[in-house]
């Protein structure tokens, strides 16, 4: 199965809540665990201290797809970048069917954007959190430097921002 055809049968029709990693100061907790699908993203990180702002529920877990972070509960990892499917984690990796970045036009995009392109032209409505566009460090580390971290996607950062702004089906809290 395509990461396309997944997300058609399994999210269409349902509340969806993509949680990025970014620092979050409003207490979003209760609003994003009341979606029937709440996808985290990479090295996602979930403290009691948290969850007022980010909550804990987690139904689906994306990752860039190039290492099985440590284990999740979730069945299936969501992996939104076409070249990365080469090992599929005994069934549990799920890819698209295209490369969606040629499409969105950010060569270096973050695994959260470019996520969200696909939902959005899935026409699935999703609801963000946590998304600063590499702004702010980790919710679990602030300061670190993600400058540092993520040289790649700093060059095109504005033009993801700009992006994934004006995606319809997206909306950023």
């Amino acid at each position: 199965m395509t990461l396309e055809n997944f997300i058609e049968e399994s999210f269409t029709g349902k509340g969806v809540c993509l949680v990025g990693n970014g620092v979050v100061e409003k207490m979003h907790g209760e609003f994003i665990d009341s979606h029937s699908v709440v996808i985290r993203i990479n090295e996602y990180v979930l403290l009691d201290r948290f969850t007022p702002f980010i909550g804990n529920k987690t139904t689906h877990y994306c990752n860039h797809g190039n290492r099985r972070f440590r284990s999740r509960k979730h069945a299936e990892t969501l992996c939104p970048f076409y070249g990365r499917c080469e090992n599929d984690w005994g069934g549990k990796k799920i890819c698209p069917s295209k490369d969606w970045r040629k499409e969105m036009g950010v060569k270096s995009s973050t695994t959260g954007s470019t996520m969200l392109y696909i939902l959005d032209r899935l026409k699935i409505s999703t609801n963000a959190v946590g998304f600063d566009f590499l702004q702010t460090g980790h919710m679990w580390n602030p300061k670190k430097n993600m400058k540092k971290r993520h040289p790649c996607h700093f060059k095109q950062i504005k033009e993801e921002e700009l992006l994934i702004k004006s995606l319809p089906n997206v909306k950023l809290l």
